[in-house]
């Protein structure tokens, strides 16, 4: 099978590492100074492995099917699956009522962006809210929040405390949106993936790493 072509992303880090992502993107973090040669052998040393990663993300991404936007099609949000029910009044803006996900038909020429318009409203709230909770928690000021539209990243933090997160993060449960959150908000201490970053994530976030998991895992799920 083709290997798609990797993207390597330099860094004061020590190691040299290899990640496929949920959309089958091959990612290779390595030290600044690092050769060339020495990332390529590490690259034929694990094709195996990176041929069997990316064929597994591509049958994840494939599994699911594409959405319809149609009655009665389910849409997640928090965890919880909705039922859509397409109203005939064309004055309705989307909205949840009760177990259902209300649209006007009126938006179901081009549904796709009233959707990400939607979701993208409500993990504004949502973000907003508990990067509240948890940086309040670690006593460290958050400048920014934006919702990115990001296929490779759940989250990130730039700066002195200007953090993004992937608006399709709110179609999962809270308590992995909060993981996801405490991740970031720890970066604020620490810009690395050390022991002592990672003590502060399980300072925030006890659980961090079951909700670590249920992302490998479930990821690809989060789409519209």
């Amino acid at each position: 099978m083709d290997i798609p072509n990797p993207i390597v992303i330099r860094s004061k880090r020590k190691t040299i590492s290899l990640e496929v992502k949920t959309d089958a993107s091959l990612i290779i973090r390595a030290p600044l100074f690092v050769s060339e040669e020495k990332i390529y052998n590490l690259f034929r040393q694990k094709k195996s492995w990176i041929e069997r990663t990316v064929k597994k993300m591509l049958y994840r991404k494939n599994e699911i099917p594409r959405k319809m936007f149609s009655e009665g099609e389910d849409f997640f949000f928090l965890g919880k699956a909705y039922c859509l029910h397409v109203s005939e009044n064309g004055q309705d803006e989307m909205r949840i009522e009760g177990d259902s996900l209300v649209v006007s038909r009126k938006y179901l020429d081009n549904p796709r962006p009233v959707f990400l318009q939607w979701y993208f409203r409500q993990a504004a709230k949502v973000f907003h809210e508990r990067v509240l909770w948890f940086s309040s928690s670690a006593r460290v000021a958050c400048r920014s929040i934006r919702i990115s539209q990001g296929r490779t990243k759940w989250g990130s933090c730039a700066g002195q405390g200007n953090l993004a997160f992937n608006w399709r993060l709110v179609m999962a449960p809270l308590h992995i949106i909060d993981y996801v959150v405490a991740h970031e908000v720890a970066h604020i201490h620490e810009r690395n993936h050390s022991r002592r970053f990672w003590k502060k994530v399980s300072e925030l976030f006890p659980e961090y790493e079951v909700c670590k998991k249920w992302l490998r895992d479930n990821g690809h799920r989060l789409n519209i």
